[in-house]
Formats: C-alpha cells, structure tokens, sequence
C-alpha cells in the first residue's frame, strides 16, 4: 500500500494481478506438492479474481489437471429469492469467465434451519417453486426484473447440483466429493 499510494481495495486489486508475475513460481510450487487435488480457495469479492483478467489466466495456467469452480452460496444471503436469484446470475459470469464445469454449494447450511436449506433446494429444482417464492415475497419492479432475470437465467445455469454443505457438520461433504469426483475422474475414483 505505501509503494504504490494505494488503500485497501486498491492493493488488494493490484496484489491480485500481481500474482501472475509469478505464475511460473506457483505452478512449480502446485507440481511439486504431487497431490490427487488441489483446492484453491480465491478471495470472496468476485471483483478481485474473477473479474480480473488475472483470474481467468491464473486459472488456467496454474495446472495442467482438470478443473472446476466450486461456486458458494452463503446459506443466510441466498436465502431470501432476491438474493438467491442474483446469486444464479453471478455464477453464469463466473461460467462465463472460466468455462469450467461448476457445482453450486449453499455453504454454511448449519445456520440456517432444514426448512430454509430444503425451500432452496426446491428452488433449484423446481421452477414453479422458485417463481412462487418470488410472488410472494416480492412487489413491483423488483418482482418484474428478478422474473425476467430468473427466465433468462434458465438455460444458462445448468449446473449439476446445488449441495447444502457444512464444514462444522460434515453436511454434504460426501455428496461435494462425488460431483467432484464425477467432473474429475469421469465417476472413478482415483486408487492410490
């Protein structure tokens, strides 16, 4: 920050795009490691590695290995139709700018109850279900724009699962593995 007479947000921009300066150190470093997987957990503010031409690049040249985006849905945000919905259109950009198979995951599942994590699920499922939601909860214009962007979402987010997971539980961390599993192995697993 000092450096370059950034704030916080600025250098956290430029730190992100310096990484690719150095890409070809990481990549030996991710070689080295000689692992079956390899989770890359990248910063939360989509703004600093998926919009970010560096993102893409990193992405891609980091590993020579199969990949995929494990795209979150933070349980008490996408809980609520609106939010749910935004959340779909975010993750066809992240498609969008990686081209990688990707699983949906409402993380944190353990804050909210079963009755919530299970109305989400039919969300996904059920297209009727989700527009009901939508009726209900919303008026006016937003109720417009969120239908016409859940319409137009339809066919872009084909995704093979949305998995309720919980790291404090142990919720729905077999089920990630299999999704995981399947992009990655074709559905074998790998024998060690």
């Amino acid at each position: 920050m000092e450096r370059h007479g950034l704030g916080p947000n600025g250098a956290l921009i430029l730190a992100a795009d310096m990484i690719v300066a150095h890409i070809d150190d990481l990549k030996r470093d991710v070689e080295d490691l000689k692992v079956d997987y390899l989770i890359i957990d990248t910063p939360g503010q989509l703004e600093l590695f998926a919009f970010r031409a560096s993102g893409p690049l990193i992405a891609s040249t980091l590993t020579d290995g199969v990949k995929a985006v494990v795209y979150l849905f933070e349980s008490t945000f996408s809980s609520d139709p609106f939010n749910y919905v935004s959340n779909m259109l975010l993750s066809a950009a992240i498609y969008f700018r990686f081209l990688l198979p990707q699983i949906h995951v409402i993380s944190k599942s353990d804050l909210v109850s079963n009755g919530t994590i299970e109305e989400m699920l039919s969300w996904y499922e059920d297209e009727e279900a989700l527009e009901n939601a939508i009726e209900s909860r919303l008026t006016g214009e937003r109720y417009i724009f969120i239908k016409r962007l859940r319409l137009s979402l339809k066919d872009l987010c084909s995704v093979s699962a949305l998995i309720p997971v919980s790291s404090k539980t142990g919720l729905g961390l077999a089920e990630l593995s299999a999704a995981l599993t399947r992009i990655f192995t074709g559905g074998e697993e790998l024998l060690i």
